[in-house]
């Protein structure tokens, strides 16, 4: 493990020290909070990517050493499944097509058919 940026982590190094008590450091340059880095622990040897606002926040995204937390039951709870897409009916897309030849404008249609603008604009775009 190579570490090339202590001098930059050094104030983000201290704020981890004091959570994980010296075990948890980063392995890539400290950018902001938002900026997801790979991260190592002394402890259980383990590499890891993380946000490092999550990492010092987030009950769910803190390391633990003792579990491994792809295989923990709450790890597990976070992950959301796929909202499936809905199908707009043909009869809605036919009044989609007619109401734009008639020059009526994206915003207006989905007023009128209670369809996304955004998804108004793409089968627009598409043609079907």
């Amino acid at each position: 493990m190579k570490l090339n940026y202590v001098n930059d982590n050094r104030e983000y190094q201290r704020i981890l020290d004091r959570t994980y008590h010296g075990k948890v450091i980063p392995i890539e340059r400290y950018i902001n909070p938002k900026a997801v880095l790979l991260h190592s622990c002394l402890g259980c040897y383990n590499e890891f990517y993380a946000r490092p606002e999550w990492l010092l926040t987030k009950e769910s995204q803190k390391h633990d050493c003792n579990s491994s937390r792809y295989e923990s039951i709450a790890y597990s709870q976070t992950i959301k499944a796929p909202v499936p897409k809905k199908k707009i009916p043909a009869e809605v897309l036919q009044e989609i097509f007619e109401l734009h030849n008639q020059g009526v404008t994206q915003v207006e249609i989905a007023k009128r058919t209670g369809v996304n603008r955004k998804t108004i604009g793409k089968h627009i775009r598409q043609g079907y």
